[in-house]
């Protein structure tokens, strides 16, 4: 058995309107290393969440990789599984789904790479309900996804280079708890409401018509419910814009917010957190490019 590394960025999801089904790669990676070795299993992480994350079977990636496994009736090998995070853990950048999608590549390449894209989703989505942001990760730049009775289909949207604002607070949301908040039925105008933004927020980014993104990335189904847990939310959007950035978004269930611009992203970055501050909240900037290539998987 090869030595195998698998490549993972994180994502942004929903981007206003685009509820569990539209997400962008962002240009920060996590890394994980699968070493053969004769018997057992070891697991070492480095990086964002190293103090946090089990080193035991419960591993997200080992549990994958475990599930994989077993789906095709075989029995794990012995390994040594070296994690090198990059993406911080329980920030709405999308590491649960990174997590995920790395063991389920990694294990499809010790298996002989057998699963396509709608089959590594598929395994994806039984730890996950929802595939925005392992599709972006997996296939990398903008993509939509829809979940119909078991078929998955997936959509890249080829889009211009951009870099956006990344803001993450020091706050201990999970995902499961802003999940919680959302209304278990919604008004058909705000369903409405919702489709003719996303229509418009796709087509904004595919063109980099940042006039048209400040305009379309509104949310009435889920930001709504989310952002009163984030102390200064409506300040620091509100310093977001009035340092010139075009649309300002929670990025998937959140806490990071995401800002998008054309210029002046470190000004934009620095009058985000000034605001988190005022507020008595530690934050961290991140200034991403869009991640257009996805996950790769090598062999040495």
């Amino acid at each position: 058995m090869n030595k195998i590394t698998v490549s993972v960025p994180a994502s942004t999801a929903n981007l206003g309107p685009g509820f569990d089904c539209l997400a962008l790669a962002l240009d920060l990676c996590n890394h994980i290393q699968i070493e053969p070795v004769n018997n057992g299993v070891k697991v070492i992480i480095e990086g964002e969440g190293a103090d946090q994350l089990p080193k035991d079977p419960s591993h997200l990636v080992l549990q994958t990789i475990q599930k994989v496994f077993d789906n095709y009736g075989r029995p794990l090998p012995g390994l040594i599984l070296k994690q090198t995070n990059r993406i911080p853990p329980a920030s709405g950048l999308g590491s649960s789904s990174a997590a995920i999608l790395s063991g389920t590549l990694a294990a499809n390449a010790l298996l002989g790479n057998d699963l396509d894209v709608p089959q590594i989703l598929r395994f994806v989505s039984e730890f996950e309900d929802h595939l925005d942001n392992a599709a972006a990760a997996l296939l990398g730049g903008l993509t939509i996804v829809a979940q119909e009775e078991g078929d998955i289909i997936t959509q890249q949207v080829p889009i211009p280079y951009l870099k956006v604002v990344v803001i993450l607070p020091e706050l201990n949301l999970k995902t499961s708890q802003m999940r919680q908040v959302l209304p278990e039925k919604i008004a058909l105008q705000d369903a409405v409401f919702n489709m003719s933004r996303l229509a418009l927020t796709v087509q904004a980014m595919q063109v980099g018509n940042f006039g048209l993104m400040g305009r379309s990335m509104k949310d009435r189904l889920h930001q709504p419910y989310r952002t009163p847990l984030i102390p200064g939310y409506t300040e620091v959007e509100r310093a977001a814009y009035e340092a010139g950035a075009a649309a300002v978004t929670l990025s998937g269930a959140g806490p990071a917010i995401v800002a998008f611009t054309e210029q002046d992203h470190e000004v934009i970055a620095d009058r985000m957190v000034h605001a988190f501050h005022a507020r008595g909240v530690k934050a961290r900037t991140f200034i991403l490019p869009i991640n257009h290539t996805g996950a790769i998987v090598t062999t040495d």
